[in-house]
């Protein structure tokens, strides 16, 4: 090493200062969107506004019947015959396999041996970690038995929720994560925040929906028992 170069670096060194400490968590983050309403109704009702204003449909149904039939009448409106499903355990309405396999629609569960198959189908089924209301997102998160490909593959998604899901803003379920010293999120490969259908105005500035995923978001939500 050159004497130059030492005498360059050992300025560099001494000169060198440790980076600040940084400033304590606060102890409550303001919110970037605010709801006025936090009733189970109405964050209902804000949930709805917010994801029919991005073209995405919401659908409140009474109990677990209800939803089986809203997600069989969804599924023969658009033709679909093959659905991509979550594990059934993860899917928050039992009897959902049954109800798909006696309407004549197969259920297929990702493996590497069904890959066309899975290419083919014409809906996704899935459930959610939860849903913002403020922006009308769904929080949707990878684990085993809980794969991307439902959400992203098909054209039609169809996302079955408990009403006690829905939460105000997205700090709400951070706070959340965090109280459960994210232990949950620890056993998730990937994180997804989704709102509304697929869609991009790249070309011209012409909004087109399903470019990149589903062009049809459909929420079914069983009402909260009172």
């Amino acid at each position: 090493m050159s004497e130059a170069r030492e005498q360059i670096l050992s300025r560099l060194r001494q000169a060198r200062e440790g980076l600040p400490d940084a400033p304590p968590r606060p102890a409550q983050y303001q919110p970037v969107m605010t709801v006025e309403d936090e009733s189970p109704q109405g964050l209902l009702s804000r949930f709805r506004t917010e994801l029919e204003g991005l073209q995405g449909e919401v659908y409140l149904v009474g109990d677990e019947e209800a939803a089986l039939d809203k997600t069989l009448s969804l599924l023969a409106e658009s033709g679909a015959r093959h659905a991509l499903t979550w594990d059934w355990s993860h899917i928050p309405l039992p009897g959902l396999d049954r109800a798909l396999a006696n309407a004549g629609i197969e259920a297929l569960q990702p493996t590497p041996d069904n890959r066309e198959a899975c290419e083919a189908a014409e809906a996704g089924i899935s459930g959610a970690d939860a849903a913002i209301a403020a922006t009308g997102s769904l929080v949707v998160s990878t684990a085993a038995g809980m794969g991307r490909l439902a959400t992203l593959l098909p054209p039609q998604h169809i996302v079955l929720l408990r009403q006690e899901q829905l939460l105000p803003c997205l700090e709400d379920w951070v706070a959340l994560q965090r109280a459960e010293e994210l232990t949950g999120l620890g056993s998730r490969s990937n994180l997804c925040i989704i709102t509304g259908p697929s869609r991009t105005a790249d070309i011209e500035k012409n909004l087109v929906l399903g470019v990149h995923g589903p062009g049809l978001l459909q929420v079914v939500v069983v009402e909260q028992a009172s």
